[in-house]
């Protein structure tokens, strides 16, 4: 719990390379296998980079992999990721909606309406 404490603390100072050294120092297991790749990729996109090829097949960490590459300008891999989204079975209504938000941003305003009919 100490190295997530360190992890936000640097992350609310904007001290990204610091946060980055502390995400990496929290041990595995428990809270810090669904926190440590979100709070670690949105330290790494707000230095410009995204490293999501290992990424979760949870939902939302796929939907943050997806902003992150928003953020830095990566729209093709941001749509990838998205469609991967929406092959998962068993999206909740909140899930579906956030691949629709993601479809609007980027563009693809029809395939987010086809998610709703």
């Amino acid at each position: 719990m100490a190295a997530l404490i360190m992890a936000v603390k640097e992350l609310d100072h904007n001290n990204l390379d610091a946060a980055v050294v502390a995400i990496n120092a929290m041990p595995a297991g428990d809270i810090s296998t669904f926190a440590k790749p979100l709070l670690k990729g949105w330290a790494l996109a707000g230095q410009g980079t995204v490293e999501d090829d290992n990424i979760s097949p949870l939902p939302l960490h796929i939907y943050h992999a997806a902003l992150q590459n928003i953020m830095v300008g990566d729209n093709a891999r941001a749509l990838q990721l998205t469609n991967s989204f929406m092959d998962i079975k068993g999206l909740t209504h909140n899930e579906a909606l956030r691949i629709a938000d993601l479809l609007v941003a980027l563009g693809e305003t029809d395939k987010a309406l086809g998610i709703f009919q």
